[in-house]
């Protein structure tokens, strides 16, 4: 007696190709700007559209990350930071896509392997995904990577989660340009 063995179905060759070249894309972009971090420094000189630059370089690294916060704080001096929080957050709102490609390339791999669990965060994402990126984004630890990734693994539409991204970027640079201008002089003035 034969048994027969049921075969999952193939995934098309097209989308195992994009999926890897999703991943691919954001471990090439990462090594690049990590060894292009050194010459970061000189975009300070371009006004804003190194503050455009600069968060979408350093929201783009997965793997090794840059704090794009630092160079917010080090133009808010000189930069009306009001426009430097718009340009700065869409810039870092951009950047944030690689976290989500890298999470659309991966999805197949956490689909078998927490089959359940993946289940439950993609309703989770499909419920409250704008609010929890929009806070995620605006939190000024490093955690919107991940969120990046699961929102791609859970095919969360991307217009909404660029909208959440560069949202939430907005006012955390805002919030971190106004405290790095007024807060000296809030404490010189208590002192």
């Amino acid at each position: 007696m034969q048994q027969e063995q049921e075969e999952a179905p193939q995934e098309p060759k097209e989308s195992k190709l994009v999926h890897y070249s999703a991943l691919a894309a954001v471990i090439l972009i990462s090594i690049l700007i990590y060894y292009c971090s050194s010459n970061i420094e000189s975009f300070k000189t371009w006004g804003y559209a190194g503050a455009f630059l600069l968060p979408l370089l350093a929201n783009a690294t997965i793997f090794l990350p840059a704090p794009g916060w630092l160079f917010v704080v080090a133009m808010s001096s000189s930069l009306n930071i009001w426009l430097l929080a718009f340009v700065a957050g869409i810039g870092g709102g951009i950047g944030e896509i690689t976290g989500y490609l890298a999470g659309f390339g991966g999805e197949r791999f956490l689909q078998k392997k927490e089959g359940k669990k993946y289940a439950q965060v993609k309703g989770f994402m499909q419920k409250y995904g704008f609010f929890a990126l929009l806070a995620l984004a605006a939190a000024p630890i490093g955690i919107f990577d991940l969120a990046g990734v699961i929102a791609g693994a859970t095919r969360y539409k991307l217009w909404k989660f660029l909208l959440a991204s560069i949202l939430g970027n907005m006012l955390k640079f805002f919030i971190i340009a106004y405290l790095s201008v007024h807060l000296p002089g809030m404490i010189h003035s208590l002192l």
